[in-house]
């Protein structure tokens, strides 16, 4: 297994046990730093062909933990185009000090799933 299939795999160990088991597990990566703009509703903006699929962020996801950041987070972001939208979200300073990167998980927004899953409700996808 890889490093980035392991992470998706323990967010989706969290999603059910928070009770939020997504409606798919047919995943698109996007990759959300802290320069990612923003629009007027405060959603990340982000555009469709930035999307990966898992298999080809693994090189990428490997790069970041390599670069010491204090930590990454992988969320769930809710559903586009019939796929799981999983943001890689980084920090935005390296730590030398850091001796390992820290992944956390986190699950889409109440109004994400008040929403049918809906990931718009929380990305600007454009």
């Amino acid at each position: 297994m890889s490093i980035f299939g392991d992470a998706l795999d323990a967010l989706f160990l969290f999603l059910e046990k928070a009770g939020q088991a997504p409606p798919t597990r047919s995943v698109r990566v996007v990759e959300i730093g802290p320069v990612t703009e923003v629009d007027s509703r405060g959603r990340p903006r982000v555009r469709r062909e930035e999307f990966r699929d898992p298999v080809d962020y693994e090189s990428r996801f490997q790069e970041l933990l390599a670069l010491g950041l204090p930590w990454i987070n992988v969320s769930c972001y809710g559903v586009s185009a019939q796929k799981l939208v999983v943001a890689v979200e980084v920090s935005g300073k390296s730590s030398r000090q850091a001796s390992r990167t820290c992944i956390n998980y986190s699950g889409p927004a109440k109004t994400v799933t008040d929403h049918g899953w809906d990931a718009a409700e929380a990305l600007a996808i454009e």
